[in-house]
């Protein structure tokens, strides 16, 4: 019944599912801390980049890769403090992962 992932039915499979969204869940949790962080810092236009992803995406999938396409370029930004860098690091390595897991 759940075949969320390659067509099957197995338990694990849902799982990984549920972790899988829970991930997605806390990157969104993560990529409005970053939005925030970066506002503060003036970078207000790559926090709105942030935001928009989130809010004008159709689906997760689009989101997580505007997300992870926008944390590329923010984390080329010399000014940014360490706390924002490690946040976008994070996240995009985060982001990353759960691209992964649904191959």
């Amino acid at each position: 019944m759940f075949g969320f992932y390659k067509g099957t039915t197995d338990a694990a499979e849902l799982q990984l599912f549920r972790k899988t969204n829970m991930d997605v869940f806390e990157c969104y949790r993560e990529a409005n801390n970053l939005a925030s962080l970066l506002d503060q810092e003036g970078a207000k236009e790559h926090a709105d980049l942030i935001l928009n992803a989130m809010a004008e995406g159709c689906t997760g999938s689009e989101i997580c890769m505007a997300l992870k396409w926008h944390i590329k370029d923010i984390l080329k930004l010399d000014f940014l403090s360490k706390e924002s860098k490690k946040c976008a690091r994070l996240l995009h390595k985060d982001l990353g992962r759960i691209f992964q897991a649904c191959d």
